[in-house]
């Protein structure tokens, strides 16, 4: 949740009680990201993953629209591609 608001300060967080998550909103780009928690993990999913550019390969997913990072530790939290993804979720959406 740090990096997302760090990254994207005007975001408006929203919990989903039956998703067990947490939804990020933007002014411009409506629903862009969630936050899932899980057991042993953390499930970082964008909405519109599939567009995004991805040259890292940290994204997962076999759906039409909506691609993950998965992360079991502090390792897997890659700060730099994951500001890279948030923006360009926002500009994405926000065209």
């Amino acid at each position: 949740r740090g990096v997302i608001k760090q990254t994207i300060p005007e975001a408006t967080q929203h919990p989903y009680p039956v998703w067990h998550a947490i939804g990020f909103r933007h002014k411009n780009a409506g629903y862009f990201c969630g936050v899932f928690p899980y057991k042993d993990h953390v499930k970082l999913i964008f909405e519109w993953g599939t567009l995004l550019p991805d040259p890292e390969k940290l994204l997962k997913g076999n759906t039409k629209q909506v691609k993950y990072i998965e992360i079991k530790s502090k390792k897997d939290i890659k700060v730099n591609e994951i500001k890279k993804l948030l923006v360009e979720s926002i500009i994405l959406k926000s065209k």
